[in-house]
């Protein structure tokens, strides 16, 4: 959930997928949030000589297997103090997600799941999921891991 004190303009109200989607653009990120900082990936990035640019180092995972962070499944382990567990709870959308969930035969839930890691892969950037995100956050910013959609 944002903090007011993290925004600088105005607070979008996707009202579709696509509107969604264009809330993680780097541009919409940057023009939402203030002290925002980008982190390039690496994940599945090449130009036409097959060099990956972005940041050096191991391989950053795909956005599309990023979702299950950001939609985990309702026996996925977790700490009770996280800084997901308030989404977790009551009118959070990861609570919105598992009520969902359980409404919904195995065919479902699977689809929705595939479609859920389809929609990742076209993301421009997703809030920084790594332990080095909740050290940045705790100094004022926040954290996007970014990269170009294919």
């Amino acid at each position: 959930m944002l903090r007011e004190e993290v925004l600088k303009g105005i607070r979008p109200y996707p009202n579709s997928l696509q509107e969604a989607m264009k809330c993680w653009t780097i541009t919409s990120v940057d023009d939402t949030l203030a002290a925002v900082a980008f982190d390039a990936c690496n994940s599945g990035l090449h130009d036409n000589t097959g060099i990956t640019p972005g940041r050096m180092g191991p391989r950053s995972r795909l956005f599309a297997n990023r979702c299950s962070i950001f939609f985990p499944h309702s026996n996925a382990p977790h700490k009770d103090n996280d800084p997901w567990s308030a989404l977790r709870i009551r009118d959070g959308y990861i609570a919105e997600f598992h009520r969902m969930m359980e409404k919904m035969d195995e065919n479902q839930q699977t689809s929705l799941q595939e479609g859920l890691c389809e929609v990742f892969s076209y993301l421009h950037c997703l809030p920084a999921s790594g332990s080095n995100a909740l050290e940045k956050e705790k100094l004022g910013g926040t954290k996007c891991d970014e990269h170009v959609a294919h």
